[in-house]
């Protein structure tokens, strides 16, 4: 691993995903000189006063998307294989891009499924050049 720099990221999946300083790599906060931040960063972006804070809130829905990226491969490369031109899109179709990612996680399956009377997830078919090819549901 490396060092840690004084101004980073603290994790891949941070909320908001915004470079923070680091108190105990920055030099100013360690010897009280320094602050070279405040000439490399849009102005007023820094804020050297600024302490943490615990927030309250209601409720929390932890999303677990530990395999976002292997999912995204996979429904990519089966709707590159299944939806060709020409080929009538089928709920069936669909079906058979939705077993890409249904193996992966649970919660996302459990995401999608709709209650009686309420909208099933949307979902957009696009070609390459962005232009929208087909809605469901339609509408």
């Amino acid at each position: 691993m490396t060092e840690r720099k004084a101004i980073c990221t603290p994790f891949a999946q941070a909320v908001p995903n915004v470079p923070v300083i680091d108190t105990e790599h920055c030099v100013y906060f360690s010897k009280g000189t320094c602050r070279a931040c405040e000439r490399f960063c849009d102005p007023k972006a820094i804020d050297f006063e600024q302490q943490d804070k615990e927030v309250e809130v209601g409720a929390v829905i932890v999303a677990t998307v530990n395999n976002a990226a292997a999912i995204n491969m996979s429904v990519k490369k089966a709707a590159m294989a299944l939806i060709k031109p020409g080929i009538e899109i089928t709920e069936g179709l669909l079906n058979r891009v939705e077993m890409a990612w249904r193996p992966y996680d649970p919660c996302f399956a459990c995401a999608t499924h709709n209650l009686p009377g309420s909208s099933p997830l949307p979902i957009e078919i696009y070609d390459s050049k962005g232009k929208l090819i087909k809605r469901f549901p339609e509408g």
